[in-house]
């Protein structure tokens, strides 16, 4: 391999490993920062009414 080859080889690598970098800390960042659905009153009404309070899923 010539010099050429190497340096791009090396240059994909490093490409790579950022990316796998960026995207293991864009996804740390979102489960942190993620946070429960807070439900409506009203939606669980419409629920229990569709299908009848003890009904199950």
């Amino acid at each position: 391999m010539n010099t050429l080859a190497v340096f791009s080889s090396g240059l994909a690598l490093a490409l790579i490993f950022c990316l796998a970098l960026a995207m293991a800390v864009s996804g740390a960042t979102h489960r942190r920062h993620r946070r429960p659905r807070a439900y409506d009153s009203a939606e669980t009404t419409r629920v229990d009414k569709m299908s009848g309070r003890d009904a199950h899923a």
